[in-house]
């Protein structure tokens, strides 16, 4: 198991250093930098420019700008933004809590209503509650996750019921996002379960279904679940930060579309980064509760 985690945490750090790359090379083949704004004043002289590129070492090729960005957050210093002139570890410190327990809270109610829903379709596949959880899903899977936030978003305008940058708001809409994903995954995996000959023995029992659900079907599609509850996490964290970006929410999506727009290139590595190490966490956690589980991963 060891042997196993090794691999895993050297897979994880290898992604990291691609994702680094990939936004510094991105960002160099992009037309233009960061100082194009000051080039194009009247009253910048050549020796402004020049003054300006040595100060945020632009004279330098994007390659060893890029070894220098790398060392320097090796060693936990991420740099200083070229927008604000502020550590950019203060930045990320200041909204990350704002796009994490969203996105936990979402989770966990998106988590919650998709066993319920895929519960209930599992049992009775072709009954009416079957067919509109199967209707939701098909529903929810067809808007893309900027209308669902404009929708979102007009509705507490037309109604008044939120303010637009509430945060029941923002929790809300990516509960919905990530809920049809769920629903049809727990109820594969529930259907699955109910149609196992221990699952049926014990029906047969008498078990009821609190009992039934709890002890026998969640446990034999714990193992799948447990291996999408990574995956969803980094879908989940992926589309906060557009939703973040058209509600005006003040977490790390605002943060990078301003620093994509301004080409701040510091800014924009730090939370793509911040962004993969996350994902690589859950998955990862994901993948060791998956272990335990179930031993059969092991072999």
């Amino acid at each position: 198991m060891k042997g196993s985690l090794g691999k895993k945490l050297a897979r994880g750090a290898a992604m990291l250093f691609a994702l680094s790359f990939l936004t510094f090379a991105m960002e160099a083949l992009a037309p233009g930098d960061y100082l194009d704004i000051i080039r194009a004043s009247p009253e910048a002289t050549p020796e402004t420019v020049r003054a300006w590129e040595r100060r945020l070492q632009l004279d330098r090729s994007w390659p060893e700008r890029y070894l220098i960005w790398l060392g320097a957050a090796a060693a936990g210093d991420l740099g200083v933004s070229l927008t604000s002139g502020l550590p950019v570890r203060g930045l990320l410190e200041e909204r990350v809590a704002r796009t994490l327990w969203p996105n936990l809270t979402a989770l966990v109610s998106a988590w919650t209503l998709a066993l319920a829903l895929g519960y209930a379709a599992a049992r009775r596949p072709h009954s009416a509650a079957g067919a509109a959880v199967r209707l939701l899903e098909a529903l929810l899977l067809s808007v893309p996750d900027v209308i669902l936030a404009l929708g979102a978003l007009w509705l507490a305008v037309q109604t008044g019921w939120l303010p637009t940058n509430s945060v029941v708001l923002f929790t809300g809409v990516l509960t919905l996002n990530a809920l049809p994903a769920l629903v049809a995954h727990a109820r594969s995996s529930l259907g699955a379960a109910l149609r196992s000959e221990c699952v049926e023995a014990a029906s047969v029992l008498g078990v009821r279904a609190p009992r039934l659900f709890l002890s026998y079907v969640l446990p034999l599609a714990a193992a799948p679940l447990i291996a999408l509850a990574g995956l969803s996490f980094g879908r989940a964290f992926s589309a906060s930060l557009i939703v973040e970006a058209t509600l005006g929410w003040p977490g790390l999506g605002g943060l990078l579309m301003d620093a994509i727009h301004s080409r701040d290139t510091p800014v924009v590595a730090a939370v793509v980064g911040l962004s993969g190490a996350m994902l690589v966490a859950a998955n990862l956690a994901a993948e060791s509760a998956r272990t335990v589980l179930d031993a059969r991963v092991t072999r």
